[in-house]
């Protein structure tokens, strides 16, 4: 599947081709098209998204629509040395700044770039699998508004969650369909006391990086994810709390809306790490 700095995939469950991130400053987008879907051990071939005709530098893009893209075939997968991202750039792929995190949603392909963009803040761009249609769906304009997105996932609903790894208070944003963000969750993780028996540094981790799910470090087998507060929902549902029950324990809906609700405002969750250690990353 190709030997290069690997960050995240996303599989398109109707081709079995799996969607790969590099993150490295003048990165490369691949896709995997396995000989067996839903079977990779049998092997397959490694390409390369190519914009146009001839190599196209997408990291200082803003909003915009690529048209249909195509693919270039990448031939040693398994270089002696870093040099994947060369070989098909050489072929006329697509230079990216960093892709991180990427999902696949909404029949679509999502992925991210952490310092990419007019003011290298970040970008999401969408890739209709389909169609091959391509464009960057949202660029920060400032790490006001997005600061560094890093993981990221689909909603139920079918709106974006993206999570910061950038600097000072970390956000996980919302982002819809359309382009339009706004912030959902700041990170208040406070463990200055400690965590009694917990593998966790003492230390205010709110600026630390968020992720889509927290998961447990424990001899258990399997991850259990770990409860935000205030609720008791899980961490791989974001609660947002209704109006009536600005505490978070009420009726308000486990998944992350389509659109902001401008009668909600941001809100500030703890992690409840009773349920196993773990680490902030």
């Amino acid at each position: 599947m190709g030997r290069f700095n690997h960050e995240a995939i996303a599989i398109d469950p109707v081709t079995g081709y799996v969607y790969e991130t590099e993150d490295r400053g003048d990165a490369s987008l691949y896709r995997f098209v396995p000989t067996v879907p839903g079977d990779l051990s049998k092997g397959g071939r490694l390409e390369a998204l190519r914009i146009g005709s001839t190599t196209y530098d997408t990291r200082l893009d803003g909003e915009k629509a690529y048209g249909s893209v195509s693919w270039v075939p990448v031939d040693d997968v398994d270089p002696e040395t870093d040099t994947v991202r060369l070989q098909a750039q050489a072929g006329g792929a697509a230079v990216f700044s960093r892709l991180d995190g990427a999902w696949y949603g909404n029949d679509r392909i999502y992925v991210i770039t952490t310092d990419g963009g007019p003011a290298r803040q970040g970008q999401v761009f969408e890739l209709d699998p389909a169609t091959d249609e391509f464009r960057v769906l949202f660029a920060s304009p400032g790490s006001e508004v997005l600061n560094a997105p890093d993981n990221m996932c689909v909603s139920p609903r079918g709106g974006l969650v993206l999570c910061e790894d950038g600097g000072g208070t970390e956000y996980v944003h919302g982002l819809t369909t359309d382009g339009e963000i706004f912030r959902f969750a700041a990170n208040n993780a406070d463990l200055r006391g400690g965590t009694a028996g917990k593998n966790v540094p003492a230390a205010a981790h709110r600026g630390s990086e968020w992720a889509p799910g927290i998961t447990s470090r424990s001899p258990a087998p399997g991850p259990r994810a770990c409860s935000l507060q205030p609720g008791t929902r899980d961490a791989s549902r974001l609660h947002t709390p209704s109006p009536a029950s600005p505490g978070g324990g009420g009726s308000g809906p486990d998944v992350l809306p389509q659109r902001p609700n401008p009668a909600e405002k941001t809100v500030e969750v703890t992690f409840d790490c009773s349920c196993g250690p773990w680490s902030p990353r």
